[in-house]
């Protein structure tokens, strides 16, 4: 198809507009009308950032050759387009003011993003990003992510926060940004019947089928795991909103909260309640403390290197697949003693009012389960509450049947999960009499700081969690599903 388009190393909005061959296609332009502009705030950042690019083994300077410079956007580094046209040498920006599409052209691959849409389109298909591109509305101009950017026209890139450097490597990236994942379908993917779902890599999973031994993982007692890995791509869920559904209409049928979005600021709700709804609460599925912002991230880093590890969450013990960021610890995060005021500060008018508390506790339920069946707020002590609600992050990275696996700053494992109807309980519904499926509604921390204990609820996506009874077991992430036969199983 034709559009009208400029270069955009001279755009401004009331240029006249020439004619040329569009980089996005028609079917890339139907997926980006499919989904909904979002606006985030774009920034400067707080001190310098310096952004070099390897040229010829040597690793020169581009930022101070910038017209716009850096900005921040969302927690990501973020580049003006016409400044990436001249950064980059042999990168062709161009702009499709019609449908308001910036297409980059590189080494013969080209990218598409659209304006204020979490998607770009690369490689034959629309992919999701946490950061759109958006226009500094100061300057009325448009920034894109550099690491999304980058690493999809196969740069590799680093960060070095001590300096608070951006390097790029051409030739030594990957074909996508691990960040990414391709869009979301809205159609039912392709089921065989209720016990095997056809992914949409063409594997064909079979939760009655013996998974493979695999000798190299020990168990206790000297068990045998018996364990399979298959990947997963965004094409096999069904986008519901703020969840993901997956495997409908077959045993596998799972739901699984959005990766939550990070903000700047979030507002106290004085009315903030711990049974019921929390009407039109905008705050959900946000957070100011977590994946990408500074203090979550140097607390991280140092904790690397203190202990020597990669602080990543992976699929299972027998898959080297990394599906999330570990959170710092806690303990150690509010060590530092600007964390800890920061920290009280974000709660500062969130202690929820004295009526809600007693609400929570006269009506509360517990559900037991073979496992667990205390309720972990039967003490005659009632320690303060707090609204958590879009202050810290809490990622659902993997569910299971009767459960869902969620980290977090505040904790690894919340105290305790709330239903809908009023219910609470620990860990999972797997192995309970009482009911077969609940609908999360909020997950509640119980941390203690110094000699002080206090409880911090989160309200989150509301999504479903139900028990399955079958021999093998499976663990859902939203790159991989694993399949394990379980050690002890009972009819």
């Amino acid at each position: 198809m034709k559009a009208k388009k400029i270069l955009l190393s001279t755009i401004i909005a009331t240029q006249v507009l020439t004619a040329t061959a569009l980089a996005a296609p028609d079917e890339a332009i139907k997926e980006f009308n499919k989904v909904a502009s979002i606006k985030q705030e774009v920034k400067h950042f707080q001190g310098e950032v310096k952004l070099f690019i390897i040229k010829d083994g040597e690793k020169v300077r581009v930022d101070q050759k910038m017209t716009d410079g850096l900005r921040v956007v969302n927690g990501r580094t973020c580049v003006g387009v016409r400044d990436l046209a001249n950064a980059i040498e042999g990168a062709d920006v161009e702009w499709d003011g019609k449908n308001h599409i910036v297409d980059i052209t590189y080494a013969g691959k080209t990218i598409s993003y659209p304006v204020g849409k979490p998607l770009m389109w690369a490689d034959g298909k629309a992919v999701t990003i946490d950061v759109p591109a958006q226009i500094d509305p100061a300057i009325s101009k448009t920034f894109l992510p550099i690491r999304n950017i980058a690493e999809t026209l196969g740069f590799k890139v680093d960060w070095d926060n001590k300096a608070k450097e951006v390097v790029l490597t051409p030739g030594a990236g990957k074909a996508t940004t691990t960040a990414q994942q391709p869009s979301p379908t809205t159609q039912t993917p392709t089921q065989n019947n209720k016990t095997k779902i056809t992914l949409a890599s063409g594997k064909t999973v079979d939760i009655n089928k013996k998974p493979t031994a695999r000798p190299e993982v020990e168990l206790a007692g000297g068990a045998m795991l018996y364990q399979d890995n298959y990947n997963v791509s965004a094409s096999d869920f069904i986008d519901n909103g703020d969840t993901l559904i997956f495997g409908k209409g077959t045993v596998f049928e799972s739901e699984i909260p959005k990766r939550f979005r990070r903000v700047e600021s979030s507002p106290a709700n004085s009315n903030f309640r711990i049974l019921g709804e929390n009407k039109n609460d905008s705050r959900v599925g946000t957070y100011i403390i977590g994946e990408g912002e500074k203090t979550w991230e140097e607390c991280r880093n140092d904790q690397i290197e203190r202990s020597r590890t990669s602080y990543t969450i992976k699929q299972s013990n027998s898959s080297d697949i990394e599906i999330a960021k570990q959170s710092p610890y806690f303990f150690q995060y509010i060590g530092e003693e600007e964390n800890k005021e920061k920290f009280w500060e974000l709660l500062k008018c969130r202690e929820i009012k004295e009526k809600y508390v007693k609400e929570f506790y006269k009506n509360k339920k517990l559900i037991k389960n073979i496992e667990t069946s205390r309720d972990p707020f039967d003490s005659p002590f009632i320690d303060p509450f707090y609204d958590g609600t879009g202050l810290f992050d809490t990622n659902f990275y993997k569910v299971v049947p009767g459960s869902a696996y969620v980290d977090s700053i505040l904790a690894s494992t919340p105290t305790c999960f709330v239903t809908t109807d009023g219910k609470i309980f620990e860990m999972a519904i797997s192995k309970s009499k009482e009911v077969n499926e609940v609908i999360v509604d909020k997950v509640i921390y119980s941390i203690q700081i110094g000699t002080k204990n206090i409880n911090i609820v989160i309200d989150v996506p509301n999504f479903k969690i139900k028990q399955l009874k079958t021999k093998n077991g499976f663990d859902l992430s939203n790159k991989a599903l694993t399949i394990t036969e379980r050690v002890q199983y009972k009819e």
